[in-house]
């Protein structure tokens, strides 16, 4: 098991790279459209769809992970917070498995999307360049199977009884 929880804390760091820099490389892609475009009067072609289509799909799928691990999502706390601790720990492996159903069906999905838009090698025209989006699609179903499998993971840490070692401030919560 602790080969697991290692396997996962490793794409979670490289995710959070990736995602560091997909938005580093948005930046700059978008600044230098904007210097190009204003300063010599020449945009670089298809900076809309390259960050609308690339980096914001990363930064938005491949974080996703992240926030679980780091139970940043939103949530709704008005009830929970008023439940007992034993409640509340009978609460949490429900929400991770239905977490885990919710993201396994989207990673399904996208993954049959992405593999249909493989097949045809999707793309773009963007005035006279085309540029190949069906990467793209896939960043969908990779983040969100990994949502799935931390879930996954959290949900047979939570039934083995063993906790979490980085989600300290979940666990915190739950033994109040």
């Amino acid at each position: 098991m602790p080969l697991i929880g290692k396997a996962i804390a490793a794409a979670l760091r490289v995710l959070s790279w990736v995602g560091t820099a997909c938005i580093l490389l948005m930046m700059l892609h978008v600044a230098a459209d904007v210097v190009m475009r204003y300063l010599f009067n020449s945009p670089l072609p298809g900076t809309l769809n390259i960050v609308s289509r690339y980096y914001m799909v990363a930064v938005v799928f491949l974080s996703l992970a992240v926030a679980e691990r780091q139970d940043a999502h939103i949530s709704v706390e008005i009830l929970y917070d008023r439940l007992p601790a034993g409640a509340r720990r009978a609460l949490a492996p429900l929400a991770w498995l239905l977490t885990a159903l919710t993201f396994a069906a989207i990673a399904v999905r996208s993954g049959e999307v992405a593999w249909s838009k493989t097949l045809i090698r999707a793309s773009v025209d963007e005035g006279t360049t085309t540029i190949p989006v069906w990467q793209s699609y896939w960043l969908v179903a990779i983040g969100s199977a990994l949502v799935a499998i931390l879930a996954l993971w959290r949900l047979a840490l939570a039934l083995l009884g063993r906790p979490d070692p980085h989600a300290a401030a979940h666990t915190e919560n739950l033994n109040e």
